[in-house]
């Protein structure tokens, strides 16, 4: 195995380990109403750049209300994943990036995500993510996750690996 790789996913691990210490609520859900695989939206809280708290919800509306008492007034659709940095005067909405994306089982959007997000995708390195960026850039968003193995060193094989990882949302091309 690479050394580059055998260091990040050392780092993963070593990540993985330090939030499940420090927040032991991701682990233990047992005061949550909905069950682990319905939980959909998680809003992260950041202060003076250190995470804070992470809140699951089981649906967008309850995220949304979330957002609204913190004084949010947000109109899109939400992804899975949701950062508000509360360090300065007024809430500041963001979005968590591919490795807590990943963390909390929210898939990627392929059409959204930058190439630091696509590295958070097992087998995508640094090289593999900017083709990936390249290639929606110039050809426009990627209308399915089939529409991938149009990148140069995505083949079937990595496809298979990544799929449970990665979404692409709808709309994101129009009708023939």
């Amino acid at each position: 195995m690479k050394r580059g790789l055998l260091r990040r996913r050392l780092r993963a691990l070593i990540l993985l380990l330090i939030l499940l210490h420090l927040f032991p609520h991701i682990r233990d859900r047992s005061d949550q109403s909905a069950p682990i695989g319905k939980r959909s939206f998680y809003i992260q809280l950041v202060k003076d750049g250190k995470l804070q708290r992470v809140i699951p919800f089981s649906s967008e509306g309850e995220a949304r209300s979330f957002l609204k008492g913190l004084g949010i007034a947000h109109d899109g659709r939400l992804k899975g994943g949701v950062k508000v940095d509360i360090s300065g005067g007024s809430p500041v909405l963001g979005a968590m990036d591919g490795r807590e994306s990943i963390l909390f089982g929210i898939p990627i959007d392929i059409n959204l995500a930058d190439a630091e997000d696509l590295t958070a995708l097992p087998g995508i390195g640094r090289e593999l993510a900017r083709r990936i960026v390249e290639r929606r850039t110039g050809m426009g968003p990627f209308c399915s996750i089939e529409d991938l193995k149009r990148v140069k060193g995505i083949g079937e094989k990595k496809l298979q690996r990544i799929k449970g990882f990665i979404t692409v949302r709808e709309g994101a091309c129009p009708d023939p």
